[in-house]
């Protein structure tokens, strides 16, 4: 039988004013009743958290049809506290009071990913000294009410129920402006440098069924001869035109909905949900400007003297549904693929840092390769949706996006699908990869949390 002369009377006191503040009949006692009316501010009457205090409160009563005495009180707390204290311990490395660095790595380790600012937050919300650390008094204070003990817990209570900062403030203004010039940024770094490709690829999708099988290379040595080597980046005006709001809106709009949900806690299907209505979002915006991309980048020398010229043939020949030509096509391809690309590069970051928590920021090739894996998912998803949006936007067909996937199938089968993945992905893999180095790089330089 268990004896109370091995806690102390300063314990025993502090035991007793908990006791008090459950008991709120004060008859002397304490039932399932009181224990889940105390708590019920704290738990917000969630289901699964009073299971768990009418699990303790069995433990610690034997008799769970009777009251539990101060005395069967005392050794459930002494019990919490003693592994509360063992928790403190792992935590901190050298036996003393929890820093910054201590929080966040206790965190990772279960899952959670903080900023410095948020664990000093946390250390404020849990230390009154006024210091970045925190005591064995200050952590076994702030725990003694919500009865949880093992370290897992603990974190899930903190995210869920205390610690208010895991979700983003109404009143924090997101530094909109420094999200969107790190995106346009990125977009038009990316786009400059794979311009040639792009344009190689749209011909590649568009001219080898209307004009002949051709390979790579004497495709680009025909548009050299015919159009001089600056034409390569024919387009390339009109492309960095479309890219600055869309490459910025949709980091924009991904990260807002990201911090909405709370950057720490949001699971992967959220992830995927929010980078598809990011897409979607950007791509509404410009989507006419992506007709005359597509328009200048097939056409020849001399049919076009500009954007504003493409636009106005455009409008002239179809009216204003022509610039939204393909629009029905583009957005399904569009939700998973955006939705892809993002949540598998945010997966893959979070993941690094999770196994690395002492890296405040990942390096070059973490950033670019991560970039790349997602877009190749991405695009292997997607790709034959892509083609049929381009060949609807060019104007080369005049039937329907069903009529046109199946002429696809019966002139060249699965294969017809795939025209241009090559050059497609080849520039793939520096462009994404670099727009997003350049986007993180730009968001570190501009102090970007």
């Amino acid at each position: 039988m268990r004896c109370t002369f091995c806690i102390s009377r300063k314990d025993k006191i502090r035991y007793k004013q908990i006791f008090d503040t459950i008991d709120t009949d004060h008859n002397g006692y304490i039932d399932l009743c009181d224990f889940c009316r105390a708590l019920s501010t704290i738990y917000e009457e969630n289901t699964g958290e009073r299971l768990h205090v009418e699990d303790l409160y069995k433990k610690a009563n034997k008799d769970p049809d009777s009251k539990m005495t101060f005395r069967e009180f005392v050794f459930l707390m002494s019990d919490i506290e003693r592994d509360l204290k063992i928790v403190f311990i792992d935590m901190s490395s050298d036996g003393g009071e929890i820093d910054v660095y201590e929080i966040k790595k206790f965190f990772d380790k279960h899952g959670v990913l903080l900023t410095d600012k948020q664990a000093k937050s946390i250390i404020s919300e849990i230390s009154k000294s006024g210091k970045y650390s925190i005591s064995w008094e200050e952590w076994r204070t702030f725990n003694q009410y919500n009865f949880f003990s093992d370290a897992k817990t603990i974190v899930k209570y903190m995210r869920d129920y205390s610690v208010s900062f895991f979700k983003m403030d109404p009143e924090e203004k997101l530094d909109g402006w420094k999200l969107l010039l790190s995106g346009a940024l990125a977009g038009v770094v990316s786009k400059t440098v794979t311009a040639p490709l792009e344009r190689l690829k749209i011909c590649y999708q568009i001219q080898e069924r209307h004009m002949g099988q051709t390979s790579l290379f004497t495709a680009v040595k025909d548009i050299i001869k015919k159009e001089g080597f600056l034409s390569l980046w024919r387009s390339n005006g009109v492309s960095l035109l479309k890219m600055v709001p869309d490459n910025g809106l949709k980091f924009y709009s991904f990260e807002t909905l990201k911090l909405r949900q709370g950057e720490n806690s949001i699971t992967v299907p959220e992830k995927f949900l929010a980078g598809s209505m990011s897409g979607l979002l950007a791509q509404s915006t410009v989507y006419p400007l992506d007709v005359i991309k597509v328009r200048m980048a097939i056409a020849k020398t001399d049919d076009y003297h500009g954007i504003f010229d493409c636009a106005r043939q455009l409008f002239k020949s179809g009216g204003f549904k022509s610039f939204y030509r393909g629009f029905v096509v583009s957005s399904f391809g569009m939700l998973p693929y955006a939705g892809i690309e993002l949540c598998a590069y945010e997966t893959l970051k979070h993941t690094y840092k999770l196994r690395y928590p002492e890296v405040n920021h990942p390096g070059t090739f973490i950033i670019l390769s991560s970039g790349v894996v997602s877009c190749l998912c991405s695009q292997a998803a997607v790709y034959p949706l892509s083609l049929l949006r381009t060949e609807l936007q060019a104007g080369c067909t005049l039937v329907g996006f069903f009529s046109l996937a199946k002429e696809i199938f019966v002139s060249e089968g699965l294969r017809g699908f795939y025209k241009g993945l090559i050059p497609c992905l080849t520039k793939v893999i520096p462009g994404v990869g670099l727009s997003y180095v350049v986007y993180e790089e730009t968001k570190f330089a501009l102090s970007v949390v």
